[in-house]
């Protein structure tokens, strides 16, 4: 009968240990759900912020584009200048 008592404290505690892993593992995986979520808002953000850059840089890309055809345009004004001069 000791025995028998003796093996079932062992199987309890086992039980107990087994139980007590089980939780531990849950709280892990409800870590690192959350840790995920927190990569994606910040994969999000990431996201958002380069398509903010390529919007910007398109506009650069427009204004470089205007800034030539003025230059160009400058350049033929001060070719007629310098040719008034000769």
């Amino acid at each position: 009968m000791k025995l028998f008592k003796s093996k079932k404290r062992v199987i309890i505690e086992g039980c107990k240990d087994i139980h007590s892993i089980i939780d531990h593992s849950q709280e892990i995986i409800a870590d690192s759900q959350s840790l995920i979520s927190d990569m994606q808002k910040d994969v999000q953000s990431m996201q958002e912020g380069i398509d903010d850059m390529r919007k910007n840089s398109e506009e650069c890309q427009k204004l470089s584009k205007q800034n030539l055809i003025i230059l160009n345009d400058m350049r033929i004004v001060l070719d007629e200048l310098a040719g008034d001069t000769e």
